[in-house]
């Protein structure tokens, strides 16, 4: 069984997308991308959702933005809207993705498995990086931790 929560589906996605296999490792890549792909766009559509209900909108319908330390984010009507909204988006990326393993997708599932628990991949930082590519190879270092614990469950 595959476990993973939905703030890291994305991701693992791009991730894989970027690795370099063999031809049969590739059409499993593709199996496993497409369904990460079909829940990647439900959740966006949950999203669209949460940011519907809470975030305001201007005369012309587009959503209301203001700067806050620099960088623009939604503005709300109150307080509570944008606690209700932060709460709800953190429930959506905490929740579990979960693929059974079936006959007609074990074969997928011991392929990419075994890609992720085994990748000769170096994670971290790399030196000739600039700052920005930096922070988020230290992220998906971070985030490959949780991707082998997803295969391990």
């Amino acid at each position: 069984m595959f476990k993973l929560r939905n703030k890291y589906l994305s991701s693992l996605s791009q991730w894989l997308e970027l690795q370099s296999l063999t031809s049969k490792e590739n059409t499993y890549r593709i199996g496993f991308i497409t369904l990460l792909q079909n829940k990647l766009k439900e959740i966006k559509v949950l999203y669209s959702n949460i940011i519907e209900s809470y975030v305001e909108k201007d005369k012309k319908g587009n959503y209301k933005t203001k700067e806050e330390n620099g960088v623009q984010v939604f503005s709300f009507k109150d307080e509570k809207d944008k606690e209700d909204y932060l709460k709800e988006l953190t429930d959506e990326y905490e929740k579990e993705f979960t693929i059974e393993e079936t006959d007609e997708n074990k074969e997928i599932m011991k392929a990419i498995k075994d890609i992720v628990l085994n990748t000769t991949y170096k994670f971290g930082p790399k030196p000739e990086s600039d700052k920005q590519e930096q922070m988020r190879d230290i992220r998906i270092a971070y985030e490959y931790e949780e991707w082998k614990k997803a295969f391990n469950n």
